[in-house]
């Protein structure tokens, strides 16, 4: 084993040594032009998509080099167990991605640490771990799928789309990380075998190995038919997407108008006496602000990518500020120089923020171009760079967070919580003046906010438009009036029609409940906080709860066809049948393609050592 791990080492050396100086030539570059620690989300995924791909390329030509009937006869026919041998191998390669991935970052942030005065937290150390993790992942994907039978070794594919949307944080992040790769690891692990393209007989083995593929189906068959019904609609002239003209109060109208047209259209079907004085005032003004855009998440302490950008400049005091988890507070170096320490940003009696904190600019106003918000999950405050002072801005209370951040929209100051939208007329919230409007909805719903001041006060536009499948919440837009001691009342509500019909909105739910809470699941699993994504809080209709029994029964039809044509036994269509009821269309097509004498006749050409027996393959001695 030693001694193979040692010749796969050598064996790789010239182009892992290339790889290892080209990825410390280009980060040692970029670190030259900006500060690679403070970079937004998309360049990290854009550097997490390189790695992923340089251990997809090393994972498929070692692998595929081995994969040859002859050369693979060779390899596994060695005084060591399939599993040993497995281990010498993919070891090695493993060893390079770390000198190739990890160690050029380490050396990077090294520098960083002792020859700038950049920020370098625990968590930048720390970016060497997710970098390596993601170059492991695609390494062990790739090495699957070019052992395993072609008809299902893709399903390796949902591990990407997984570490790409799942919602873990920080360290969290690292322990899904971990989790695929401990999946893969058990994946390898079964088909690194003498007869590595033949189906397992085994049913948790073949259920092992079939599950990534029923998900990748899954993706595949929903997202081709979503697809197809939208390019139908589109031929067909029915698309609400392309309507010319998109139908009277209906989301898609609310979304082609203007906020000026939104909030004449919500006065439109108000009873109050006063909506067609006040629609006459805003056909007067030019444009309505609008407040936006609004977050999808918040920073989570010694998180490794940013959701914002967390520098700013400083230009009249000569001095770049940046966000240090590691102290949570602001550490500042020279502009000039970009090294002489310039000291430390915090609250007024206060050494530290109490949370991940953001700086946002040029939100204020044009009077205030050069005050910074400084955005925390349940604080915000200002920063005046002539004074450098930073003063207190809004305090949320209870467990309220952020949305978005408080920003100057035409003569007042608006900020958005979770649950409210606070609107005052100055640079603060005074307790007098301010009002505090509660959303009446999920703020994963809520679409556009628009202002427009009045004689008496000033209009409050709330339209509710996005989450595609949020159906516990109507579509609906409300007009409220906020007279001028900041007392609140709704004016106007109108219903939107939906677009699509709950059929084509629901059809990841009807297709397979349980593959749709499994996704959800997944996605949110080792997520620290539920963020501002809040669940569903009702089941979807009762017609889609029917077209779910429909979908279920039809899988099972067919899957008692493919097995009569078959001729399994009783126990095994049945035992099939009820998987497949469960997993719908993507289990049918699991089952289509890993049961059957043509997957049975290839394995035997390929190793000699595969037979079809009863609905499973089994070994045979040749």
């Amino acid at each position: 084993m030693w001694l193979l791990f040692k010749a796969e080492l050598r064996r790789f050396r010239t182009p892992g040594v290339l790889t290892l100086l080209a990825h410390l030539v280009v980060l040692g570059f970029l670190s030259r032009t900006s500060d690679l620690a403070q970079q937004p989300l998309l360049y990290y995924r854009t550097f997490a998509a390189c790695y992923v791909l340089v251990g997809v390329l090393l994972g498929a030509y070692q692998t595929f080099t081995y994969a040859r009937p002859a050369a693979w006869i060779q390899l596994i026919h060695r005084p060591l167990s399939p599993a040993r041998i497995g281990s010498a191998l993919l070891a090695a390669g493993a060893v390079w991605l770390v000198l190739a991935v990890a160690l050029p970052l380490l050396l990077i942030a090294a520098w960083q640490s002792e020859f700038t005065a950049r920020v370098v937290d625990l968590r930048h150390w720390m970016m060497a771990l997710p970098a390596l993790n993601c170059a492991l992942i695609g390494y062990a994907a790739a090495a699957y799928a070019v052992l395993a039978n072609r008809r299902i070794g893709f399903g390796v594919l949902i591990f990407f789309l997984l570490i790409t949307v799942a919602r873990a944080q920080s360290f969290d992040a690292l322990l899904l990380q971990w989790l695929v790769l401990g999946y893969l690891g058990v994946l390898l692990w079964l088909v690194f075998q003498p007869a590595h393209a033949a189906v397992p007989a085994s049913p948790w083995r073949l259920a092992t190995m079939l599950a990534p593929t029923v998900f990748v189906l899954y993706v595949l068959i929903l997202s081709t038919a979503r697809f197809g019904m939208q390019c139908t609609w589109i031929m067909l002239g029915d698309a609400p997407a392309t309507a010319t003209v998109p139908p009277a109060n209906s989301v898609q109208e609310s979304l082609r108008s203007t906020d000026k047209d939104l909030m004449l259209a919500g006065l439109a079907a108000s009873h109050d006496p006063s909506a067609g004085r006040w629609a006459s005032e805003l056909r007067a003004q030019e444009k309505l602000e609008r407040y936006g855009p609004f977050f999808t998440e918040l920073p989570r302490r010694q998180a490794f990518a940013n959701v914002l950008t967390l520098s700013f400049n400083d230009a009249a005091n000569d001095t770049l500020w940046t966000f240090s988890h590691d102290h949570m507070r602001f550490e500042g170096r020279g502009l000039a120089d970009d090294r002489s320490p310039r000291g430390s940003l915090a609250p007024p009696q206060a050494s530290a923020f109490a949370s991940p904190t953001m700086p946002i600019a040029g939100v204020l106003g044009l009077d205030h171009l050069d005050s910074v918000v400084m955005l925390g999950e349940r604080e915000a405050w200002v920063y005046e760079p002539r004074s450098r002072v930073v003063r207190p801005l809004l305090a949320l209370s209870g467990s309220e967070v952020f949305a978005s951040p408080p920003m100057r929209v035409g003569n007042h100051l608006a900020a958005l919580s979770d649950q409210a939208l606070y609107v005052g007329n100055e640079l603060t919230f005074p307790e007098h003046g301010s009002a505090r409007i509660s959303l009446g909805g999920p703020i994963d719903v809520l679409s556009r906010v628009a202002l427009a001041d009045v004689d008496d006060g000033y209009l409050v536009s709330l339209t509710f438009l996005r989450n595609f499948r949020q159906e516990s919440f109507s579509r609906v837009q409300r007009v409220l009036h906020v007279d001028s001691v900041g007392r609140s009342r709704i004016v106007a509500t109108r219903l939107l029609a939906q677009d699509y019909p709950a059929w084509f909105r629901f059809a990841d739910w009807w297709m397979s409940p349980l593959l749709d809470r499994v996704a959800i699941t997944l996605k949110g699993l080792f997520a620290a906080q539920p963020g501002l994504e809040p669940p569903e809080r009702e089941l979807p209709p009762a017609d889609m709860v029917s077209l779910a029994a429909v979908c279920a029964a039809l899988s099972m039809f067919a899957t008692a066809i493919r097995s009569s044509q078959r001729r399994l036994s009783p126990k095994v269509t049945l035992s099939w049948m009820l998987v497949n009821a469960l997993l719908g269309p993507a289990g049918v097509a699991a089952f289509y393609l890993a049961g059957g004498p043509s997957v049975a006749r290839r394995s035997i050409v390929r190793t000699g050592q595969a037979a079809w027996h009863d609905g499973v393959i089994q070994h045979t001695p040749k």
